[in-house]
């Protein structure tokens, strides 16, 4: 819900931040929710995406992965298509990038 309302100011905020430090980018910018698959689809923050605006239009939300390798635990981010995921469900948005990762607090 807050990803869905305050998006648009989100983004603009963190792009007026990193104009601020000198940091440019390139392509168009859009915050999305990050919705842990495997569950069911909760959101736990929200992403900033980076890309080509043509595929940063497609993106939906960035899917988060728990990856695990013997002792070895990480997240893993994909800018996906639906807000649903699921582990057969999704599929990555190729040439967008994770600009910025928003904790917010519940």
């Amino acid at each position: 819900f807050i990803v869905k309302q305050f998006g648009p100011d989100i983004d603009r905020f963190i792009n007026s931040v990193l104009s601020q430090k000198g940091i440019a980018r390139e392509g168009m910018t859009k915050v999305v929710p990050i919705i842990r698959v495997g569950t069911t689809g909760t959101a736990v923050g929200a992403a900033q995406v980076i890309g080509p605006e043509q595929q940063v239009k497609k993106v939906q939300a960035v899917a988060e992965l728990e990856l695990t390798v013997g002792s070895l635990r990480g997240r893993g981010l994909v800018p996906v298509t639906t807000r649903k995921v699921s582990t057969d469900t999704v599929r990555g948005v190729g040439g967008v990038g994770i600009s910025a990762n928003i904790k917010i607090p519940l």
